[in-house]
């Protein structure tokens, strides 16, 4: 999706969330993913991650 908007002219940015149940190998792929992206259309205007917040939440 993201991929056809950036060539559609439309810029975004990518975000993750880490530290709840995912393993290394999967934020790593995930890193991967973006900077392909980033790489074939040029449409990220920045990279925002942030980690898991559980309180007041009801994964918590």
């Amino acid at each position: 999706m993201m991929e056809e908007a950036h060539r559609q002219g439309l810029r975004s940015t990518a975000t993750m969330m880490f530290g709840h149940v995912e393993t290394l190998e999967e934020r790593i792929e995930h890193l991967e993913r973006v900077r392909d992206l980033q790489d074939r259309t040029g449409g990220f205007t920045a990279f925002i991650c942030w980690t898991y917040q559980a309180e007041n939440t009801a994964l918590g």
